[in-house]
């Protein structure tokens, strides 16, 4: 296995998100207080339905690092499909691969992201994809405004461009080896106590046992961003939380819900 690769692969990916990402140095600090090791559950990227850029062509750069596909999922109001992909060693974290369908959206909004697609650069050929950013021009305020109503997921990739769009803690991992183990209640007042929201779609925790999967996520930061009209305040990136449950076979549940998906996606939505 290409361990060395995986690493490299997520130090890289940490350091661009850390940069987009404010809230997770004081969520990290305060989480190591009570452990100082934290195992990711798993990352999250966006990307867009087309060739050279879809789910398709950004997968094989997981399977070069071991990975193996997992499952797939369907957003249908959200014109979104995903793949989930686990690596055999336990430690690393999945990954969670998303993509917006741009033929699902409105005429105006199509317009906007191929116009600016025709001007992308040539995309890296390696796994450094993952965080390079926008390779294409950025929209203006008001072509972001009009993706943003109709797409928040297409706002978001048109103006950031490839970066992971959360991380998430592996609960059980961090609490077999913390100083106290930590409810859902706990962690969310840890989190309120450094000032910290939560993402309250659909309940702060989506998921139950039955399902065999409980997430929670923050709100995302919001970063400046030079537009042609001038400084704006966009949504960037956010902090997750999962928590697994045993399957009938007593192995812990390793895939994703479509109904939590859909409601961490929220988490980068403008109030």
């Amino acid at each position: 296995m290409n361990n060395n690769s995986v690493e490299n692969f997520f130090s890289s990916l940490w350091q661009d998100y850390v940069q987009l990402t404010p809230q997770v140095n004081a969520i990290q600090q305060t989480l190591m207080e009570h452990n100082p090791t934290l195992i990711n559950d798993h990352v999250a990227f966006r990307t867009f339905d087309i060739p050279g850029m879809d789910i398709d062509s950004l997968e094989r750069h997981l399977f070069d690092l071991d990975y193996q596909l997992l499952d797939n999922y369907r957003f249908p109001d959200k014109h979104l499909s995903a793949t989930a992909y686990i690596h055999p060693d336990t430690q690393v974290a999945k990954v969670f691969l998303s993509q917006l369908h741009i033929d699902q959206l409105s005429e105006q909004s199509q317009q906007i992201i191929s116009h600016k697609l025709s001007t992308r650069s040539a995309l890296p050929t390696d796994n450094s994809l993952f965080y390079s950013g926008r390779c294409w021009g950025l929209p203006s305020w008001e072509e972001y405004k009009t993706l943003r109503a109709e797409s928040e997921y297409a706002a978001w990739l048109m103006a950031l461009g490839f970066h992971a769009n959360h991380f998430t803690l592996d609960i059980n991992a961090f609490n077999s080896n913390s100083d106290r183990q930590f409810d859902w209640l706990g962690l969310i007042k840890l989190m309120e106590s450094i000032h910290i929201k939560m993402n309250p779609e659909g309940g702060i925790i989506k998921g139950s046992p039955e399902v065999l999967l409980e997430q929670a996520s923050t709100i995302a930061d919001e970063i400046q961003f030079e537009f042609d009209q001038g400084t704006k305040n966009i949504k960037s990136c956010f902090y997750e939380f999962a928590k697994r449950f045993p399957q009938a076979d007593g192995k812990e549940y390793q895939g994703f819900v479509a109904a939590n998906a859909n409601q961490i996606f929220s988490s980068t939505n403008s109030a």
